[in-house]
């Protein structure tokens, strides 16, 4: 047997990490995975960071972490995943690496900045709703139109007052969120409907590029609108 002993006056932050280091689990998800990398590279010492990072990259196939290395060269699109790291539930529900290549390949680098402000609204009211949402909750809720369908109503509502969704949240809270998240006239946002959204938007820019020439550092957004420019605006 090998034993490694530490001080017990190491911080909790790294007391966490070696928890989850010698902690049994099956495969983390795709956002855990993410959400843990970047923490590591984040907030840890160099000397701290090798270890702990190459434990998480071990989880993914060859393939994933190039596509997740390609991620990181892109500091628009980090600066938008590491906004919905705000919320674990949010991000470990959708992150899909497998799919961060067709993100790349769109050059549609807009991901949805409304998710985040959606689901503050959802939990207005609440305490630290955001860190406190879970997958499962983001899961049952995505896609749904409340305040347009009335199955959805009925559906969210249910979900809502039966407890199947927002586990560790009180009674009281839950009434506030039914007056929140009813009234929503759009489909409730989620990182994995962007995700679904980018298979179908592929096919429309792969088109649109046979059109225009995208620079590697310019959304197609910005090469479009510059098309479009009058002259006298340049």
């Amino acid at each position: 047997w090998i034993v490694d002993l530490y001080s017990p006056s190491i911080s909790d932050r790294l007391r966490t990490l070696l928890i989850d280091k010698y902690t049994k689990q099956e495969r983390p998800s795709d956002g855990k995975i993410y959400r843990k990398i970047r923490d590591a590279k984040n907030t840890m010492s160099p000397s701290l960071c090798t270890s702990f990072e190459n434990r998480w990259w071990a989880w993914l196939h060859p393939t994933a972490a190039k596509k997740l290395c390609r991620l990181f060269l892109r500091h628009q699109l980090i600066a938008a995943f590491d906004a919905l790291q705000r919320s674990p539930g949010i991000f470990d529900a959708g992150m899909m690496i497998s799919t961060l290549y067709k993100v790349l390949s769109t050059h549609c680098y807009k991901v949805k900045k409304h998710t985040i402000p959606a689901w503050n609204g959802f939990l207005s009211g609440v305490r630290e709703g955001l860190q406190r949402i879970d997958h499962g909750t983001v899961n049952a809720i995505q896609c749904r139109a409340p305040g347009t369908s009335t199955l959805d109503t009925q559906f969210v509502r249910g979900k809502l007052l039966g407890r199947s969704a927002f586990g560790g949240f009180s009674d009281q809270e839950r009434a506030v969120m039914v007056e929140n998240i009813l009234p929503f006239r759009h489909t409730i946002p989620s990182l994995y409907i962007f995700f679904q959204d980018i298979h179908f938007l592929e096919a429309c820019t792969d088109s649109v590029k046979w059109l225009v020439t995208v620079p590697p550092s310019q959304s197609l957004f910005k090469t479009l609108g510059d098309c479009y420019k009058r002259t006298d605006e340049t």
